[in-house]
């Protein structure tokens, strides 16, 4: 059992249950649905009727308790930045598959969740060959308000690169709509393609013809760092896909730094950091464990 419990205020007064739950928890349709089809809503310790309207000082206690994930648990070391009832922040190592998908054999991120959780919730996801931090929900009712959060924009994420070629300008947004290639697992910069931002600020360049970037995404498409970086002309190393030289480094060259989230439950702003891996090309007076932080 995972219990949300609120106490009812004055601002709370005379509203009817229904809609305190849907208009100011915003809870989902789903959701919605599914508390009351589960008992899983009570005030005061009593089931009550939606329409019922409440009163100050009562308590609203929802059960959040989430069925278990599909995903066949598989017991791993995980590096937890943060975790509490509603939500954990994993530093996942690159070459990680995320979640389990159509011709993806073996152990996965989700796999080691399930065997620490149980149940959990995705808020986004890293390519397999991207290290760094990934927001785990740990019930459906945080997982709604984080993905809320990432729609909205208020979920930060900062990303290092580094790149092939010279980035010409220190900074600048790149505004390219990307599209799905048609029968592959690519995706192309196109015309009819979904909007996508990304701005850059470079950090430093070096005489092998290399460039750190920091990176920050105002939407998150597939694959849009890549797609982004490669339209530029300034691919990531090591990227087998979108890149001319996918063997200049053993893995792709992409960390997930710093994220930055309003806490599900409080509002409360958090922000993690996650260091730079020292599988990664390391820069003088830059380089080190503690450079991304």
């Amino acid at each position: 059992m995972r219990l949300l419990s609120l106490e009812l205020g004055a601002d709370h007064a005379g509203i009817a249950l229904r809609d305190l739950l849907r208009r100011r928890l915003k809870l989902s349709r789903s959701l919605y649905r599914r508390l009351w089809a589960e008992d899983g809503v009570r005030v005061d310790g009593v089931v009550p009727a939606p329409f019922v309207r409440v009163v100050p000082g009562q308590r609203l206690t929802l059960d959040l308790a989430d069925r278990p994930s599909r995903v066949i648990p598989e017991g791993a070391d995980l590096e937890i930045v943060y975790e509490d009832d509603f939500v954990a922040v994993v530093d996942k190592p690159a070459g990680w598959v995320v979640h389990p998908t159509s011709g993806v054999d073996g152990f996965t991120l989700a796999a080691a969740l399930a065997a620490r959780y149980g149940s959990f919730h995705l808020v986004h996801r890293l390519d397999q060959g991207t290290s760094g931090l990934l927001v785990v929900a740990r019930d459906p009712w945080s997982a709604q308000r984080l993905s809320d959060a990432l729609a909205r924009r208020v979920m930060a994420r900062r990303y290092v690169a580094v790149v092939s070629g010279d980035v010409p300008l220190d900074s600048g947004t790149i505004r390219a709509p990307i599209a799905r290639r048609p029968g592959l697992a690519l995706r192309v910069v196109a015309e009819d393609g979904r909007p996508a931002v990304t701005h850059f600020e470079v950090r430093h360049r070096d005489p092998a013809g290399r460039t750190w970037l920091d990176l920050r995404l105002e939407t998150g498409r597939t694959h849009q760092i890549r797609v982004h970086l490669a339209h530029m002309g300034c691919p990531l190393l090591g990227d087998e896909r979108y890149g001319p030289q996918p063997t200049a480094w053993p893995r792709l060259c992409l960390h997930a730094a710093e994220v930055e989230i309003p806490h599900p439950r409080t509002g409360e702003r958090l922000r993690f950091a996650a260091a730079w891996p020292d599988d990664l090309p390391q820069w003088p007076g830059g380089g080190g464990r503690s450079w991304a932080v």
